[in-house]
């Protein structure tokens, strides 16, 4: 909650009301449908507020990447380091090599926020 709270308001102040709606509600739909999807086949423990305020702070980082946070690092640094972190973890916690694959899917959704920054018209 502290990542939408602190990241939410820049991003949304950027993008504007409407648009930060409409990606919030990316995220939380397209997450949830793709591990319901993946979770026919496996079981899964992926879901959460947690990947969602994520996805908010990836786009923080996209809109801001020269921001300095943690100890002078640049914000792009630290949304690359904790994405690289949060996959090797998921990817550490399963011994099957069809739930690797499929954490490496998922794993894109970080990255579904940028994307829709990036595609932004204004």
């Amino acid at each position: 909650m502290y990542m939408l709270f602190v990241f939410g308001r820049e991003v949304e102040r950027f993008i504007g009301r409407k648009a930060f709606v409409i990606l919030y509600a990316l995220l939380l739909v397209r997450t949830d449908c793709f591990l319901t999807v993946g979770g026919l086949w496996t079981r899964l423990g992926l879901a959460g507020s947690g990947a969602l305020h994520f996805g908010i702070f990836i786009a923080f980082a996209a809109i801001y990447p020269s921001v300095e946070m943690f100890l002078r690092i640049q914000a792009k640094w630290v949304a690359l380091v904790l994405a690289a972190i949060s996959t090797r973890w998921r990817a550490g916690r399963s011994r099957s090599v069809e739930h690797h694959r499929f954490v490496g899917r998922v794993s894109r959704r970080d990255f579904c926020s940028f994307d829709f920054v990036e595609s932004d018209p204004n």
